[in-house]
């Protein structure tokens, strides 16, 4: 998805980037991570073309991601008889909901905890997360809660923002705290691996330091920068871990290596490309 945006983005056709939509409805077919993706794409193509120029590109990927997975919602919608994005959620929403917040930071539960004696636990028997049923239930009480205490919601999405990348403190540092040597040696990790792990969880934040030498060049950086906002933003209003942001690492260190390079004073410097009219 991300070198096809890149490459429809540097030389921009209406069927470039009909095929980053058909990338993007591939990926939402394996996991529908970048369902609304589609959205923010637009936007930044908008945001890169101009409005009046851009509806043709934009129209173009849009409509090709939806093609990809129109099929597959037409045969969950026959199949189940019932119209949802791809895939159940599987309690996102509510593991980054205020009541989630309350269970683990105010009333000492663990993340297991939540799941052995919250989701499947006495009295959710019916509400499996994994179920189409059982997904509406969790939604439903997901909005409730935020509807309930919206700053403490707001409050747990910034804090998010940040865990996504470095690791959630209970899922990821064993209900702890983040960058906790001793925690992850107590789970059997040698000191070698210990170090190992944790400076492979604090590398995002060095690479998003390294986009302030990259600033002349941020325009060219639009579409890696969209896929890192976009799966922030959604994470930071259901649910982060660390690991759901791995696979994103492969663009950071791209945007590292981008940063090294132009302060390594080796390079031919040459005045930052502006992004070209596709008209």
């Amino acid at each position: 998805v991300a070198i096809s945006f890149v490459k429809a983005m540097e030389s921009p056709t209406p069927g470039r980037f009909a095929w980053t939509g058909v990338w993007i409805g591939l990926a939402n077919l394996v996991r529908p991570t970048l369902v609304g993706f589609p959205v923010l794409a637009a936007l930044t193509i908008a945001y890169a073309f101009g409005a009046r120029r851009a509806w043709r590109p934009a129209a173009a990927l849009v409509l090709a991601s939806t093609l990809v997975v129109t099929p597959w919602v037409i045969r969950n919608h026959f199949k189940y008889e019932a119209i949802y994005p791809l895939a159940t959620s599987n309690a996102i929403l509510w593991q980054g909901s205020p009541e989630y917040f309350h269970l683990i930071r105010r009333e000492g539960y663990t993340y297991v905890d939540v799941w052995t004696k919250v989701i499947y636990g006495p009295g959710n028997e019916g509400n499996d997360p994994g179920s189409i049923e059982g997904d509406r239930y969790w939604t439903r009480r997901a909005i409730r809660s935020i509807a309930a205490e919206p700053l403490v919601y707001l409050r747990f999405c910034l804090e998010k923002a940040v865990t996504y990348w470095i690791g959630d403190p209970n899922a990821d540092w064993g209900d702890s705290y983040i960058f906790d040597y001793h925690a992850l040696r107590d789970w059997g990790f040698s000191r070698s691996k210990t170090v190992q792990h944790l400076l492979a969880r604090a590398f995002p934040l060095v690479a998003f330091a390294s986009l302030f030498w990259l600033r002349p060049y941020w325009r060219r950086l639009l579409p890696l920068l969209s896929i890192l906002a976009y799966c922030t933003l959604l994470h930071a209003i259901t649910h982060a871990e660390a690991r759901l942001s791995d696979p994103l690492h492969p663009l950071l260190f791209v945007i590292f290596a981008a940063a090294l390079w132009t302060r390594s004073g080796k390079h031919a410097v040459v005045p930052p490309a502006t992004i070209k009219d596709p008209w």
